[in-house]
């Protein structure tokens, strides 16, 4: 497991509890409680006369409040589906969360970012895609096989058209809905290409981390770093992620596989169905 303590705290112990983690914290002056729950983290770049990192902490599910008089915090945080895309100029991660509240100061937020070890349950509205106009065709077959998507994707055309199918990931955020395509397929006329896709499960290593409610840009860096993210280093150009970047699948994001037969000097055609993605 890692820790990231980006919130200068005085002491910090965190160890394995079952597949969670058990925390406790000394020296937290004016501590009122520690709430307990499943947390989102929002972030987004503002352009303007300088640039600004927005940020953002909530809890999508607050499950327990420990009044805390004095100054150590303890509390355990269970190993819960994460979820988290990230672009070049915003983000959102949701996994098992905690907050310091501090009267008369700045909280200090706590999420526990672990690979989910159980099961995943993907359902597709249908399974048969198809796009055509008369002389142009594109078909997809998707079958759900446990925890993947496997299929055939085919174009016939006279022309150079083409198919792809893509993965739409779209999340809701504060900052708003942070858009993700991820290409799985593509066939040219007269072939047809197999595909398999699997969702994301999070990080390579459990992450614990720890920020003050708002933290800024360095320190967003520092955390999808930790995440195994591309983190965008070259200092000429701004953004936060080289590439877009899935951390996990599941949890509030919503998603479409949709099939494009892509015509020459036309627009192009489209069929969809809703993927759906339930931890278990």
């Amino acid at each position: 497991m890692q820790v990231l303590d980006l919130a200068g705290l005085a002491l910090l112990d965190a160890r394995p509890a079952g597949s969670g983690v058990a925390v406790e914290v000394h020296g937290v002056k004016r501590l009122r409680a520690v709430e307990v729950g499943y947390g989102m983290l929002s972030f987004k770049l503002m352009q303007g006369r300088r640039e600004e990192c927005k940020v953002n902490y909530s809890f999508l599910e607050l499950d327990q409040r420990i009044e805390a008089p004095g100054e150590v915090a303890r509390f355990e945080l269970p190993a819960r589906p994460p979820a988290g895309l990230a672009t070049r100029t915003a983000g959102a991660l949701a996994a098992s969360a905690a907050k310091l509240d501090i009267a008369l100061g700045t909280d200090i937020w706590f999420m526990y970012i672990a690979p989910w070890r159980g099961e995943l349950s993907l359902s597709l509205s249908k399974s048969e895609l198809s796009a055509s106009d008369g002389e142009r065709s594109a078909f997809a077959m998707v079958r759900v096989e446990g925890e993947k998507l496997s299929g055939v994707l085919a174009v016939y055309a006279p022309d150079k058209s083409a198919a792809k199918l893509v993965l739409e990931r779209r999340l809701n955020t504060r900052y708003g809905t942070i858009k993700i395509d991820q290409v799985i397929a593509r066939a040219e006329p007269g072939a047809s290409r197999s595909f398999e896709w699997s969702p994301a499960r999070g990080p390579p290593q459990p992450l614990l981390v720890a920020t003050r409610s708002f933290p800024d840009k360095p320190r967003v860096k520092q955390l999808l770093g930790a995440l195994g993210l591309p983190v965008e280093d070259r200092w000429y150009i701004s953004g936060l992620v080289r590439a877009d970047s899935v951390v996990a699948d599941g949890g509030t994001i919503q998603y479409a596989l949709r099939l494009v037969l892509v015509r020459r000097w036309r627009r192009d055609l489209h069929d969809q169905a809703e993927l759906g993605i339930r931890a278990i």
